[in-house]
């Protein structure tokens, strides 16, 4: 049984069974500041694995399974742009159209370079009749990369639904 303890020193009773083999008095223990472990971060390496993973489960027909697996590698790395933006293709298959949308923004917080996130959220939005935010997001895409087709394409949809015709031309 301990007796006592402080900051500094641990004082085990004489009948113990580990006090004979311990030396007296122990040593001071650091402070508890130096003893806290390094908070643990994931890992990029893992993240790219569930990424990966996800893309051959894709390919092997397994959506809920490919979609664990993007949520998992978005989860290990928020910040791997990627993995949002394969389980906002993977929900939208689905029909999960607000999770879909969800997916495709945090692709684009983690990228604000990533064009085609920004379309496949406008896609998205349009589709859930969400015309102003659709609008917005698919000219974002269009200014990141000027060449994408299907944004244009569906920011005149947009344009057209939302009666500025001139506009959509």
């Amino acid at each position: 049984m301990i007796l006592s303890c402080n900051s500094h020193e641990v004082t085990f009773s004489p009948s113990h069974p580990l006090a004979p083999s311990l030396p007296h008095p122990l040593p001071p223990s650091p402070p508890l500041l130096t003893q806290s472990l390094p908070s643990l971060k994931p890992t990029q390496p893992a993240a790219l694995e569930k990424l990966n993973q996800g893309l051959a489960l894709i390919q092997e027909g397994k959506l809920p399974e490919a979609i664990a697996a993007f949520r998992e590698a978005a989860e290990l790395n928020p910040q791997l742009a990627p993995a949002h933006y394969n389980l906002g293709l993977a929900l939208r298959q689905t029909g999960e159209l607000q999770a879909a949308a969800d997916a495709f923004y945090q692709a684009t917080q983690a990228d604000p370079n990533f064009a085609l996130a920004f379309a496949n959220l406008g896609a998205a939005l349009l589709e859930g009749n969400n015309l102003e935010q659709a609008a917005a997001y698919l000219s974002k895409a269009i200014e990141l990369d000027p060449d994408l087709g299907v944004a244009h394409y569906n920011y005149g949809l947009a344009l057209s639904e939302l009666g500025k015709l001139e506009e959509a031309i």
